[in-house]
Order: structure tokens, then sequence, then C-alpha cells
């Protein structure tokens, strides 16, 4: 008796709610348009989980993101060459069929899914590549089989966390050949990989049932760097570092703690002025580029905070001649009112995001330029 799951079984649960068509234009942060960029048809589920990843990597994150797209198609072209079209096929099928429901097909949707799941982590890898799923329309059979293998490619990817792209590849074809994974065979039905031959497939019918999943939610991708962000972009009304879903909740909380330190060091109870301190302090690392706050201090720390006075923050071991370090007046810390400084911190990501999304579209500009030379 065989220990695969019953195709039966997936083909009846492996089946996503239908989602709803838009043109979707890529925004920095779910908001503002990136100039110059394509828009593309994608499910509604879809542009959103887009808007909240490019919260946290720009239009960087939507480059990674086409390049584990266009890997995925030139890797599962290479395992699986074109092969002869069988009888069965009409003409005006013929590249759907090569592209589509064989072994070419299993192998791109798995390795995709592997890619997705080491570069933006498995929950939103699985939430997008679901909702990717959810077109009006698509085949009962060619659903199943896609969610199926996507799942298999995240199953993949959390076994080997240190696996590079060209192991998970190799992975992923070991898998293939095992049947570990599933296509349709010559009728048109769910079959494991190693039951049908390469370029023995037929195309899925058309028919649809009844959806078992739901549509996925909007969930985070892994962040590139420390700390969590959400789905709220910089500048949200009512969400600021105090809560703790916003991205430099973490670092405001180091803050908090450095001042605390420093109050109780000098003998003061934290009042407003600490807040204001911290506040102040959580904008000036995020404007010179620390992702944590190690040590607070002033420039005399016999004295207390005063005009002519500064403060110093520190990332790394103040004995390490690599710490990174920035300063500002204590009375401007002190001074400027916490929600001045949550304003300007959250005008300072924005610029980043806009500096980080500017350096991307160069570093593409330049590749495609490099790529015509090349030709």
């Amino acid at each position: 008796m065989s220990d695969k799951p019953d195709l039966d079984r997936i083909r009846s649960q492996f089946q996503v709610q239908d989602d709803e068509m838009i043109q979707y234009h890529p925004r920095l942060a779910g908001k503002v348009d990136i100039p110059f960029s394509p828009t593309i048809q994608v499910t509604r589920t879809e542009g959103k989980l887009l808007d909240e990843m490019t919260w946290s990597r720009g239009l960087q994150g939507l480059l990674e993101l086409k390049e584990t797209h266009d890997l995925a198609f030139r890797e599962s072209k290479q395992h699986v060459p074109d092969q002869p079209v069988p009888d069965g096929i009409p003409n005006e099928q013929a590249e759907e069929w090569q592209l589509n429901d064989g072994h070419r097909d299993a192998f791109r949707h798995t390795y995709w899914n592997a890619l997705l799941a080491k570069e933006f982590g498995n929950e939103w890898a699985q939430a997008f590549a679901t909702a990717h799923e959810g077109r009006p329309g698509n085949p009962a059979n060619r659903e199943a089989m896609d969610l199926y293998n996507n799942q298999v490619g995240r199953g993949i990817a959390a076994a080997h966390p240190s696996a590079s792209k060209e192991q998970l590849a190799q992975l992923v074809g070991d898998a293939m050949k095992e049947g570990k994974l599933i296509l349709m065979d010559h009728q048109g039905k769910l079959a494991w990989s190693d039951q049908v031959q390469v370029g023995q497939h037929g195309l899925s019918p058309e028919d649809a049932i009844q959806p078992h999943l739901q549509r996925p939610a909007v969930v985070p991708a892994a962040p590139r760097t420390s700390g969590f962000f959400g789905a709220n972009a910089p500048g949200d009304q009512g969400l600021t570092p105090d809560d703790p879903s916003h991205p430099r909740y973490a670092l405001h909380q180091q803050c908090k703690a450095g001042v605390g330190a420093l109050d109780q060091q000098l003998g003061r109870a934290s009042d407003e002025k600490s807040a204001c301190m911290a506040a102040s302090l959580t904008n000036l690392a995020v404007t010179n580029g620390l992702e944590r706050v190690d040590h607070v201090l002033l420039s005399d720390q016999a004295k207390p905070a005063s005009l002519g006075q500064n403060f110093f923050i520190v990332q790394g071991e103040l004995s390490d001649p690599a710490h990174l370090r920035a300063h500002m007046s204590a009375d401007q810390a002190i001074s400027t009112p916490v929600e001045a400084s949550f304003r300007e911190l959250a005008q300072v990501e924005q610029r980043n995001l806009a500096m980080q999304s500017q350096q991307a579209l160069t570093q593409q500009q330049d590749e495609q330029v490099k790529a015509v030379q090349r030709v």
C-alpha cells in the first residue's frame, strides 16, 4: 500500500477561494507609486501582500521577487527542456502544454516556493503563492497541483535553511525524481511525478470545484534587517514607535532603556523629558543608520543633562574601535516633543525608502545596459 497522500483528497482540499483581479502598480510602502514601473495583473490579495512587502524592502524587494520568478523559470527549463508535443495536443495549445501541468511546471512551482521561503520567509511565501492561485477560472486539477507543489517547495526550504539556490534546485529535482511532486497524467488527471514519463503529461480539464481554503491573510515578509515590521507604512496615523507593531519599536525600547539607566545614574525619576529624550534618540539612530542602541551616554557623565551637554548613542561595545555612534545636543533632545520626533522619523523613513528605490532602479538600469552591451 502506498504511503503517499490520497490524490482525490489533495484535489478536494488544495483549492482556494476565487479572488478579484486588479491592475497593480508597484508602490513604495504601499502608498507612493514607483515611477516608470509597469502595471501588472494580480489578485487583490497579491496586491495587498506586495504593498506590505514594499514597506520593508521598497523597489529592491520587488526586484528580488522578480528574480525568484525568473530563476524558477530558467531552472525549470534547464531541468526539463522542451519535449516533442504528443499527438493529442492541438497546435494552438502546444506552448501551454510545454509550460503547464507537466514535470517542468511541477519543478517550477516547487522551486519558486523554496526560493520565496528562503528570501521572504515561509509565512509570506505561503500567503503570496496561495493568493496567486486565487485567479478566477483556475482549473481544479491545476490549482491543486500548484498548491500542493508549492507546499513541498516551502517544506524543502524549511528542512534545508542553509541550502544555496543551486542546492535547492538539486533538492527539488531529487523530489521530482522520487515521485514527491504532483502533475497531470496523459488524461489530465492528478498523478505523482514518478508515475508519468517526461513529455507524456496531458492538460488539466477546465472544471472547477468548491474551494476548501480561504483567501490568505496579509502577513509580513521576513525583513532584510533586524526588527519586525508590520503592514502599516511609516507615517500611518496612530502607529508610532511606542506601538509593538511598528518596525522601530525595538530600537525605541533600547533608547528608553538607555535613558532610564541614565536617569537612575543621575538620581532623577523618569518623566516627560525622559520620553522626549528617548524619542529624539530613536530618530537620531535611524537618521545615522544605527540598527540598535547599546549605550546612551552624556558627554560629561558627572553633570546633569543641561545646555552645553551632548547625548551619545552607541551601537557596539565601547571598547570596540569599530563601534558606531551618533550625538545630538541634550537641550535639543529634551526640548523636542515626542510627537515632533516621531513625525520627523516618519519623514526620514520615507526618504530612506525613496533613496533605496532610486538605488535599486539605477542598479537595474545598469544591469540592463550591461546585458545589451554583452549582446
